[in-house]
């Protein structure tokens, strides 16, 4: 009998979470305004990244927590220990703001174990898209789950996204209405 595995899978961790997301928009439009952002062909939005550090901010604490909660859930199902989980914390964390036609290039976030994007608002046709690891073969004609070059998620309001920081990643042009979005990194205390 023939088989086919499916090897090297790459983990996404999805879930929902129960953030007053009027309140959240409120303060971030409220520092943007306050802020100069950053924006260049690669962050091809407003950004507080490299600009202003959400973890220094008491108001997103919280949140942040959440997000690191999470972010050991998503460590233990990869194999990872109790030892290590305690020196995980959230390294940076920013915003990004894009509207019409703005995008983020296809990018990993070096230096980090886990990252992920927590959607405060966003539009039905907004996506995040990961891919695989850059290969060499000719593509079929009829992608499937053994060959396809990427795959892309929905940006949902509440929805946090977390994924291994190596896993390339970007969002196509905006199509309409606005998108506000968290991202961090998190990092390793090695002691």
């Amino acid at each position: 009998m023939s088989e086919i595995d499916s090897l090297f899978p790459v983990p996404i961790y999805k879930t929902f979470l129960s953030e007053d997301l009027s309140r959240v928009k409120k303060h971030i439009i409220k520092l943007s305004k306050k802020l100069s952002l950053n924006r260049n062909t690669i962050l091809n939005v407003d950004t507080s990244h490299n600009v202003y550090d959400l973890v220094n901010d008491s108001f997103f604490v919280p949140l942040l927590n959440d997000f690191l909660l999470h972010s050991r859930t998503f460590l233990v199902a990869l194999g990872y220990d109790k030892h290590f989980l305690d020196k995980c914390f959230v390294e940076s964390s920013w915003f990004n703001i894009s509207s019409k036609t703005d995008s983020l290039a296809k990018h990993i976030h070096p230096g980090s174990i886990v990252s992920g994007a927590f959607y405060v608002e966003s539009s039905p046709t907004d996506y995040i898209y990961f891919y695989r690891t850059d290969d060499m073969i000719l593509p079929p004609n009829n992608h499937n789950k053994y060959s396809t070059k990427y795959v892309s998620y929905p940006c949902t309001p509440n929805q946090l996204i977390l994924f291994k920081s190596n896993l390339n990643h970007s969002t196509g042009a905006q199509k309409e209405g606005k998108k506000i979005v968290i991202s961090f990194n998190i990092g390793y205390k090695n002691l």
